[in-house]
């Protein structure tokens, strides 16, 4: 597509795909108005690289205890560098989103940190910076949208294009990403072999043990895993052989690439009219070669069963870009009018009820608007990709290289009539023994002390990342450990019991157990840290304790973080104030680490 206004290079930093995908909705954006237009993750580049460039935006995402992601870290460290001279990017325009959780201390602060390193070397915002925050009740889209508009009203204004020439209108369909075409009947049988590809940092790995470990009758399944390398099955995969192991570290999360099952992906291609030609393989290649935000395996052969199992994600609660993808292939004209109002800043209320509250899937809103006549070539368009998911390893680094995961099988109800179940660990809890994954490791939110004799003090619900300490931990014969642990039933859902239990009896740890549904009296977590408040107090005051908090987001962050307070009201003295901005020093410094989801 031919630009009118100065070319516009989009960065992003992204660890699970949601920066990524930001980046791609820029860029989207960017056409319309005319801007010719590149994606590179940011370690594409180097400080020196951009001083060609001219306007600059960067979607960046937030990891690890305010981290960066892995595809920012070269890059970030090129524009540390003290020999960067305060003038060097005085040519630039640039703008910076940040993509993060306020619930943690450490808020959006690689797009933060950013946003001022720019600054430093002279470049110049156009826009202020964008936080992006997952606690917003429309979510990312809370901030981005409103961004975004402003981001381009500023930019037109200060780029305006020339006399007769017009912005794209939103009714007006871009190309495609990617131009498909069937593969020749006359192909030779090595192109029509579905050939796996692995993105940088994964590896494949066979499942050794898939076992339920909360009781029967209990209403959540959660599973114990075991992963492990096998360089045979490697092999045969046609891999090298690779005796290495995946190498992380306590409280680090293994990222496991899921597929879409059979029945599903049955349903989808029904849906879309393509049940015929879903064993047909197609030729995928980029219209444009300027970017380099395509998948690894995108210039191989696949055919439409292939890519909806591996490759795209037609069953989870979709994003803003969907919508706006299904605006131009809708059939019925007041579903179109409805899907365009739901991509604009007024109908973001209304996206929200009929799709995200309810977590209604892609494939759910494709029945709603039928008919639908998506072509083809705009398959990997419309469809996300279908991304890695994180999940807190619940072992330490062991000689063999196995990894122990502890994982609920997500199955719950919202008003929809079908119960909403999660796209990866509905696929894991049919794992069997020898079945092979694509996995690789991420850094988790949470660290241990540096110096072992530190007492470390554990508290939550989350035993994954506990339990990966814990084992560290009693490995290097620090024994200065207290746990406090909450679940249901003592019977029911205390995972990994006889590890706690065993370990309590050997004063390797304190253990204090909260089981909610197992009196009359409710008690939670936070009611047992009271209980022991001169013992806290006397760790976190005495011999600055390290405080790692984990499990779910909803109230226990702020009940844990009340308990606190009035620990250190009544044993420290403090007047609530003094206690709070104790709390908040603590978290700074990471004193007080927290992992929380929803």
């Amino acid at each position: 597509m031919n630009g009118t206004r100065p070319p516009i290079l989009i960065l992003y930093g992204s660890e699970t795909g949601c920066a990524e995908d930001v980046a791609e909705r820029m860029a989207r954006q960017a056409k319309r108005r005319r801007f010719p237009v590149r994606v590179h993750p940011a370690n594409d580049f180097t400080g020196s690289s951009l001083s060609d460039e001219t306007i600059i935006l960067f979607a960046v995402a937030t990891t690890g205890q305010g981290e960066e992601p892995r595809n920012m870290k070269r890059f970030w460290r090129a524009m540390l560098q003290r020999h960067l001279s305060p003038t060097l990017y005085s040519h630039i325009t640039y703008a910076v989103f940040g993509l993060g959780d306020s619930g943690y201390a450490k808020f959006n602060y690689p797009g933060k940190k950013l946003y001022k390193r720019l600054l430093q070397l002279g470049a110049n915002p156009i826009a202020p910076r964008g936080d992006g925050d997952d606690q917003h009740y429309l979510g990312l889209d809370g901030a981005l949208v409103p961004w975004l508009k402003d981001l381009w009203i500023r930019l037109s204004n200060r780029y305006p294009l020339p006399k007769g020439v017009e912005e794209m209108s939103e009714d007006e369909l871009m190309p495609s990403t990617y131009r498909i075409t069937p593969v020749p009947p006359s192909s030779s049988s090595e192109d029509l072999q579905y050939r796996l590809v692995l993105e940088e940092g994964e590896r494949r790995v066979s499942c050794l043990k898939n076992t339920r470990i909360t009781h029967p009758d209990h209403f959540q399944d959660v599973r114990h895993f075991i992963f492990g390398m096998d360089p045979d099955k490697d092999v045969q995969e046609g891999f090298p052989r690779d005796t290495s192991h995946l190498s992380y570290r306590p409280g680090d999360v293994m990222n496991i690439q899921p597929e879409n099952v059979p029945e599903q992906v049955d349903a989808i291609l029904d849906l879309l009219g393509w049940a015929e030609r879903a064993d047909e393989f197609l030729d995928i290649q980029p219209r444009e070669t300027g970017s380099s935000n395509h998948p690894a395996w995108i210039k191989e052969k696949r055919t439409l069963r292939q890519l909806f199992t591996y490759h795209l994600d037609a069953f989870s609660t979709p994003r803003t870009s969907f919508f706006e993808w299904l605006s131009h292939f809708a059939q019925d004209s007041e579903h179109k009018e409805k899907l365009q109002e739901f991509t604009s800043p007024e109908g973001q209320d209304d996206l929200q009820t009929y799709c995200h509250r309810m977590k209604r899937t892609a494939y759910e809103v494709l029945k709603d608007f039928t008919p639908m006549v998506i072509p083809i070539e705009y398959v990997l368009d419309v469809f996300p990709r279908l991304r890695p998911r994180p999940f807190s390893i619940a072992s330490a680094p062991k000689p063999t290289g196995e990894i122990e995961l502890a994982v609920g099988i997500i199955r719950y109800r919202t008003r929809m009539s079908s119960p909403r179940v999660g796209v990866c660990t509905q696929w894991m809890k049919d794992l069997q023994k020898g079945s092979r994954l694509t996995a690789s490791i991420s850094p988790g939110s949470l660290e241990l002390p540096d110096d072992p004799k530190t007492p470390l003090i554990l508290i939550g619900l989350g035993l994954a990342p506990m339990r990966s300490f814990l084992q560290e931990r009693i490995s290097q014969g620090a024994y200065e450990n207290s746990v406090y642990f909450g679940c249901r039933y003592s019977d029911k859902d205390f995972h990994f019991r006889e590890d706690l239990e065993g370990w309590a009896q050997k004063g390797h740890l304190k253990l204090r157990t909260a089981f909610s549904r197992d009196e009359e009296k409710r008690v939670y977590v936070q009611h047992r840290m009271v209980e022991h408040a001169q013992e806290l107090w006397k760790s976190i005051h005495e011999e600055s304790a390290k405080i790692l908090l984990s499990g779910n987001a909803n109230r226990m962050p702020d009940d844990v973080a009340t308990a606190l307070v009035t620990i250190f009201i009544q044993e420290g003295g403090m007047i609530e104030e003094e206690a709070r901005t104790l709390l908040g020093i603590m978290e700074k410094h990471g004193q007080f680490q927290q992992e929380c989801w929803f």
